[in-house]
C-alpha cells in the first residue's frame, strides 16, 4: 500500500492495479501499474538523498524525446523529501529474456550494437547533461570518503585515478546500458529505460558496461559481432573498458 500520495498522482491510486514495488539499484521504489484498457505506467518514488537519480532521469526523458524511444513522462513532483516521477510503460521484454523473445545470443548482441551505434550517433550540440569525467570522479571521490562502497579491495578510488589518464570521446551516453534497460518490442524494436545516468560522456561508458552486462546474462562478450555491427571503432580500447566498469562500482 502506498500512503500519502500527491493529489496529482490520486487518479491512479486504487483505481487500477499495483503490482507489489521493487527496488532499483538507486533505492527508488519501482510501482507497475496496469489499467484495465490494457497500458501500463511505472511510478518511481525516491527519498532523501536517492532523489538526485529521478531528477536526472527526468530531464533526460524530456531531452530524448522524439529523439530515440523511451518512456513519456506522465507525472513529475518534486516535494523537499520525497520526489515521483510517473511514467509510460513500453511494450515488450527486456534484452536478458532471450528465451521469451526468441532470440540468439549473437543476434542479441548484433541488435544491442546496432541500437548503440544510433544512441551514440544522437547530436548532442544542445545537450546540457554532463555526465563525463569532470562530473563522475568528484561524484565517485565523494562516495569513497563517506565509506558508501565495499573497501575491502585495494585502495580502489587510487586505482580509479590512475587508469584516468586518456582523453573522452563524447557522444550522447545511456549511462547504465545494460541488458535489463533495453526493452525489446515487436519486429525486434527497441527502446531505453531507466535514464538516471544519460547524458554527455564517452562512448566506452555503454561499450563497457554492454559487455559487463552480456557476460553476466551469457558467460560470453561476442567482440568481433559487436566491432561488425557498431562500425563506429576499429578495435576495442580495454584499458577504457576497464576504467569505465571500475568507475561503475563507485556510483
Amino acid at each position: 500500500m502506498i500512503h500519502k500520495l500527491p493529489n496529482e498522482l490520486n487518479i491512479f491510486f486504487g483505481k487500477y492495479q499495483w503490482e507489489e514495488p521493487s527496488t532499483g539499484e538507486s533505492g527508488d521504489k519501482i510501482y507497475q501499474i496496469n489499467c484495465k484498457d490494457g497500458k501500463s505506467y511505472f511510478l518511481k518514488i525516491a527519498i532523501g538523498s536517492n532523489q538526485s537519480n529521478l531528477i536526472f532521469e527526468n530531464q533526460a526523458l524530456a531531452w530524448i524525446k522524439n529523439k530515440f524511444l523511451a518512456p513519456s513522462v506522465v507525472k513529475f513532483i518534486k516535494e523537499p523529501d520525497v520526489t515521483y516521477l510517473l511514467t509510460t510503460a513500453l511494450e515488450g521484454q527486456d534484452a536478458s529474456k532471450f528465451s521469451i523473445l526468441n532470440i540468439s545470443e549473437a543476434e542479441m548482441m548484433k541488435l544491442l550494437a546496432n541500437t548503440l551505434r544510433r544512441i551514440h550517433q544522437i547530436p548532442i550540440d544542445n545537450c546540457t547533461m554532463d555526465q563525463g569525467l569532470a562530473t563522475r570522479i568528484p561524484q565517485a571521490k565523494k562516495r569513497w570518503e563517506l565509506d558508501l562502497m565495499d573497501k575491502n579491495i585495494s585502495d580502489p578510488y587510487e586505482s580509479l585515478i590512475q587508469k584516468c589518464n586518456f582523453q573522452e570521446d563524447q557522444v550522447f551516453t545511456h549511462g547504465d546500458y545494460c541488458l535489463a534497460n533495453i526493452i525489446i518490442g515487436k519486429n525486434n524494436s527497441t527502446g531505453l529505460i531507466d535514464l538516471g545516468r544519460a547524458g554527455v560522456s564517452d562512448r566506452y561508458q555503454d561499450i563497457s558496461l554492454l559487455f559487463r552486462s552480456f557476460k553476466y546474462y551469457t558467460s560470453k562478450r561476442f567482440e568481433d559481432i559487436f566491432l561488425s555491427e557498431y562500425g563506429l571503432i576499429d578495435y576495442l580500447d580495454r584499458e577504457k573498458i576497464e576504467f569505465y566498469q571500475l568507475l561503475d562500482t563507485f556510483l
